[in-house]
């Protein structure tokens, strides 16, 4: 979940915060057929800022830079062994976006985006390091309608 909260400076220019809440489960698999009865609980939160500058009326860059928080724990119900751990890093998440976009009235947004500072300890890398692709997408209500 990304709740976001912003405001638009003017026509070509929304900027804001934005809240991240994440967690994942993985129950063991008694079977082993897909987990080899391992289970694990991620949790991810932070926080950050955004922009998003509209170059056309429906196409916008965006830049959020955020800082992200993770608490791993994993147990492995055959050997009985726990393994915890607690990260945190830094990202800079930038895209670009399609969105219906009039200022003060209601809209929607979908946005493609990368960590470009590759982090390692970065919710947005895979298991290797590299980087993966943040697909978000939400709804624009604005508070202080045109009439």
């Amino acid at each position: 979940m990304n709740p976001e909260l912003g405001y638009s400076l003017n026509r070509w220019l929304d900027v804001g915060v934005v809240v991240n809440f994440d967690y994942q489960s993985i129950s063991a698999d008694p079977t082993g057929y897909y987990n080899p009865n391992l289970s694990s609980k991620q949790f991810t939160y932070g926080g950050g800022v955004f922009g998003r500058a509209y170059v056309l009326p429906f196409l916008f860059l965006t830049a959020q830079p955020e800082y992200n928080w993770t608490s791993i724990k994993a147990n492995d119900e055959t050997y009985g062994g726990t393994y915890k751990t607690n990260v945190s890093a830094p990202s800079l998440l930038l895209g670009l976006g399609y969105g219906r976009r009039v200022v003060g009235q209601n809209g929607f947004f979908i946005e493609l985006m990368f960590d470009a500072l590759s982090n390692t300890n970065s919710p947005y890398n895979d298991a290797f390091g590299h980087p993966l692709p943040v697909l978000r997408a939400g709804f624009d209500i604005y508070l202080h309608q045109r009439r």
